[in-house]
């Protein structure tokens, strides 16, 4: 069986002419998790947010410790640039300290009960999301989502699903399962024809007060319009 990129992601990645020359084989369940964090990526790029939910849930992850298994530290007033980011590379060859940044800087996406999917998070941890860089965030539970920008879970982590309008506000929710969208989740990631795709609920995204841009929605099959 060969996976390969949908037409969308092919647009998103700069190198995509050079991925789409060739099939990508799905020779191992890890492969398919890298495309699947590759997407994820894609989806904090074209998904906007509101400077009060950007800013708020920074400041709440700062003052708890609910981001405590982070790489990138995110203490107030001394939050510092992932490492693959030019200024902390330079800073680091210097042996200097890495100049602060404000604390809207991260885009949080938080996963729950995800552990063979752990090392393609890695991979895309702190990187960038316009002005600001990917954080993963992974969750012992659902009880608190606070801090969460974004909300992926895997088909075992579903049995814990119920939505909530006030608890899951202003996160991006995805799953791997249709029945998600059914059920208030906004995104959901499906393969056809041997390519990713994936389904967006815009009714859910509207009610969760999270907008995906036109690009990212031309891209996808879109339900509850």
């Amino acid at each position: 069986m060969h996976l390969r990129f949908s037409g969308w992601f092919a647009v998103l990645t700069l190198c995509a002419a050079c991925l789409l020359s060739q099939p990508l084989a799905l020779a191992s369940e890890a492969r398919e998790y890298q495309l699947k964090a590759a997407f994820l990526h894609k989806f904090a790029v074209y998904t906007e947010w509101s400077d009060d939910a950007l800013s708020r849930k920074q400041t709440y992850a700062a003052t708890t410790d609910v981001a405590a298994g982070s790489s990138v530290a995110l203490s107030p007033g001394s939050a510092s640039a992932p490492s693959s980011s030019p200024s902390s590379a330079v800073a680091s060859a210097a042996n200097q300290p890495v100049e602060p940044l404000p604390l809207r800087q991260f885009i949080h996406l938080c996963v729950f009960n995800v552990n063979r999917f752990q090392g393609a998070l890695d991979a895309i941890d702190s990187k960038p999301v316009g002005k600001r860089w990917l954080r993963v965030i992974p969750l012992q539970n659902l009880d608190d989502v606070s801090a969460c920008h974004m909300l992926y879970l895997d088909n075992q982590a579903l049995s814990e699903w119920r939505w909530d309008e006030a608890k899951y506000r202003d996160i991006l929710t995805v799953s791997e399962r249709e029945s998600f969208l059914e059920s208030g989740g906004m995104i959901s990631l499906y393969i056809e024809k041997g390519r990713l795709r994936f389904a967006v609920n815009l009714q859910n995204t509207r009610r969760g007060g999270v907008n995906l841009t036109a690009r990212m929605l031309r891209l996808a099959k879109v339900v509850g319009d």
